[in-house]
């Protein structure tokens, strides 16, 4: 009981600990360019949408190799009758007195080939190459608009910034323009065009 007490005492401040760290995606914490890439490949629809197709170039390759497989089948067929007389709707009719038995085996083994299922492989290799191509072409694509936006996003900000700033330096302007009036040595006209530019 006295080291389960220890170690429920112990457990409590590693939870807090943990519950204090900020989260990833948490408001106020920063997104990094390629963190802003990598959720894009995640979750943009058209770039998994053409990911796909490579998976189903793939499965073409596979079936266009399999085509050149030959085809087999395999039967097994038995037949057992008994000797002696059979009735049908209550008549009695003759039959052998001996037992009957008879089994058949057969093994098929097929092999078509054609120009279309020799060529058909390096085709369908053709295609899932230029699906990858496109996989290729669509991330870098999706890459480019990403940092793009990232980069408007972080001018915007800065020009945000930069407002900001230039609303504390002309209300700075204002107040100096009414303690110069209160003291003499300023007019009327220079704390309006001050508050003009705030």
């Amino acid at each position: 009981m006295r080291s389960l007490t220890l170690v429920a005492l112990l457990a409590i401040p590693a939870q807090v600990a943990f519950a204090q760290q900020p989260a990833a995606g948490a408001p106020g914490s920063s997104l990094t360019l390629e963190d802003a890439i990598t959720t894009a490949h995640r979750n943009n629809a058209q770039f998994l949408q053409i990911r796909n197709a490579v998976r189903t170039s793939e499965s073409t390759v596979r079936q266009a190799y399999s085509a050149l497989l030959p085809s087999s089948s395999v039967s097994f067929n038995t037949l057992y009758q008994q000797g002696g007389t059979q009735f049908f709707q209550g008549v009695a009719l003759g039959g052998g007195n001996a037992d009957s038995r008879q089994s058949s085996y057969r093994l098929n083994l097929n092999y078509n080939v054609s120009g279309a299922a020799l060529f058909a492989p390096r085709s369908a290799r053709a295609s899932r190459d230029a699906a990858e191509a496109d996989v290729n072409s669509q991330a870098e694509a999706l890459r480019a608009q990403i940092t793009n936006q990232y980069i408007t996003t972080l001018q915007q900000q800065a020009q945000a910034a930069l407002q900001d700033t230039l609303v504390q330096t002309a209300a700075g302007q204002l107040e100096l323009a009414q303690a110069r009036m209160k003291v003499g040595a300023g007019t009327i006209l220079d704390v309006r065009t001050a508050e003009v530019a705030v």
